[in-house]
């Protein structure tokens, strides 16, 4: 079968670390530091302004609540990974996301501006406690006219760059060489013979079939 899914060229830095501060610095009194993402990559107002003073370019991402007509985005370092190909479009292979996300810390001046708060603000700890860290995403569905499941989901972060850009190109060689009729298959099987399995076991299921040891690895965003 020719290749479903072809990679893009992952550019991705070596050392993701925030130093230029922000113009307007009294923002850090009053700027919002709730719904922090503390395991992924979905930035705070604070967060992007200081990623726009260092020149770093955000994806952003809408995501619209067709019950309510209400539309909301999240924004983050995003690199599409995975792209579908021709081959995959007639066929029942659907990429649901593919992606790599990198989380910047903060150093140099930008981490003294945000220090100087501190002391009237204690939460912006959260922001100097952020490391430095890489995450690979990719999902895929197998859908009919009959029906529809997720025949793999992977999420595996990485806090050594070298680490990270040896699962992308380990990654990409699987997926070139999968037989994604037989995923199916051993996918069905397995859903036929537990129907009751939690999520986490089926995930690591299925990201077994793609010799991964579990389908979820995250890191804590705080150091």
């Amino acid at each position: 079968m020719a290749n479903l899914f072809l990679p893009n060229t992952i550019r991705v830095p070596e050392v993701p670390y925030l130093t230029q501060p922000i113009e307007n610095e009294e923002l850090l009194l009053t700027c919002q530091l709730t719904q922090f993402d503390r395991e992924g990559y979905e930035l705070l107002p604070i967060e992007q302004l200081y990623y726009e003073a260092n020149g770093v370019t955000l994806h952003t991402e809408k995501v619209l609540a067709h019950e309510s007509g209400n539309a909301d985005e999240w924004k983050a370092f995003v690199q599409k990974w995975f792209e579908p190909t021709a081959y995959s479009n007639p066929l029942w292979f659907k990429l649901d996301h593919s992606f790599c996300v990198v989380r910047y810390a903060f150093s140099g001046p930008a981490r003294t501006q945000i220090h100087k708060f501190v002391e009237k603000r204690p939460e912006l700890i959260k922001l100097l406690n952020i490391r430095p860290k890489w995450g690979a995403d990719f999902c895929v569905d197998y859908v009919t006219p009959e029906e529809c499941f997720e025949l793999v989901h992977w999420e595996w972060d990485f806090l050594n760059i070298n680490e990270f850009s040896e699962h992308i190109q380990k990654m990409e060689k699987v997926v070139e060489k999968t037989r994604w009729a037989d995923i199916v298959n051993a996918v069905t099987i397995f859903r036929r013979n537990y129907t009751v399995l939690d999520s986490e076991t089926e995930g690591n299921f299925k990201a077994n079939l793609f010799g991964l040891p579990k389908a979820i690895r995250l890191y804590k965003t705080f150091a």
